[in-house]
């Protein structure tokens, strides 16, 4: 089972978890990068209701984006 769900969220680029912790959330994780590898993670849980599943991918779309810019944000502090 692990092993689907990590093929899974490789191939989406994104973690989903439905009410899996708590039966009244949803959410989704994105991973933040430096140069190489994730260091850190952003993730966005909301109440399951107005989450519903076809909602997940434009929201693990926006906190990707978010991702990236602070990915970036940190590779700038590297450099100082």
């Amino acid at each position: 089972w692990l092993r689907r769900e990590l093929r899974h969220t490789l191939a989406r680029g994104f973690a989903v978890e439905d009410r899996e912790f708590d039966a009244d959330t949803r959410g989704v994780g994105v991973p933040v990068f430096d140069r190489e590898q994730a260091i850190a993670a952003l993730s966005v849980v909301a109440p399951a209701a107005p989450l519903p599943p076809d909602r997940l991918r434009p929201v693990a779309e926006a906190a990707g984006r978010a991702a990236a810019q602070l990915s970036a944000n940190l590779l700038v502090g590297q450099h100082a």
